[in-house]
């Protein structure tokens, strides 16, 4: 939960000034069933061309046969091979929603374990995409916390798994490579690849290696400067009527 809190918090108001309006919906807890991921995943069809989606995945990820699956809340505790299959969410699942987005621009961000294995499904959309990335106007960018036969590492001397506290401090404005005042998608998948690893092991003793795919162009995500203003606006006393 402070994982998907404090990246949604980012990705709320904060990217207004890339985007006109910034639409959030979060599932937490028990509210993070299968019915009511796979419920928001189809939402996304109503997206338009210009829009830029970002979803961002937090929780278990475990592997049955060559499929990867999100874990829900909803899903029984052992994580039997059946009741993964049933109740999971998925890779093919996830990219399957993803493709049936109309958004031509769209960031993917799975902090669980084995992760990696998702982005490997992202591939689906080679084919299904192709006449559009011809046109260069489309994008798909996936940013995985763990090679396919890896954990994720929480911190919890730190408050974030390590794959959410490196893509944290790269929207803080440290992924900004060329230095514009905004963090690309492929900015931001660059340094999660490049400093990743280091925190993993300084912190939890062992190498987590993200995986990153990416097709087509890049696009903007975030503007750091934005943080500047949205804290001092929280700390800011609220003006008194006359």
């Amino acid at each position: 939960v402070p994982d998907a809190e404090s990246i949604g918090w980012y990705f709320n108001t904060q990217t207004m000034p890339l985007a006109r309006e910034a639409r959030h919906t979060a599932l937490r807890d028990r509210a993070a069933t299968r019915q009511a991921i796979l419920d928001n995943l189809a939402r996304l069809a109503d997206s338009e061309p210009q829009d830029v989606l970002v979803v961002y995945l937090a929780g278990h990820g475990v592997t049955v046969g060559s499929q990867w699956y999100f874990v829900p809340t909803d899903v029984p505790a052992g994580l039997r091979r059946d009741d993964v299959i049933r109740s999971g969410v998925s890779g093919e699942e996830i990219a399957n929603a993803l493709m049936r987005a109309k958004a031509q621009r769209v960031l993917l961000m799975v902090d669980a374990c084995k992760s990696g294995a998702a982005a490997s499904d992202q591939t689906l959309f080679d084919d299904r995409k192709k006449l559009v990335l011809m046109a260069r106007t489309f994008g798909l960018h996936v940013i995985a916390a763990a090679e396919k036969d890896q954990l994720a590492a929480e911190l919890p001397q730190i408050g974030h798994g390590a794959f959410t506290y490196t893509l944290l401090q790269g929207l803080e404005g440290k992924a900004d490579k060329n230095g514009d005042a905004t963090v690309s998608a492929t900015e931001l998948g660059d340094y999660v690849k490049s400093v990743l690893p280091d925190i993993s092991l300084k912190h939890a003793g062992e190498l987590q290696v993200p995986v990153i795919y990416s097709r087509g162009q890049s696009f903007g995500v975030f503007a750091p400067a934005a943080l500047t203003a949205a804290r001092a606006a929280a700390k800011a006393p609220s003006p008194r009527k006359k």
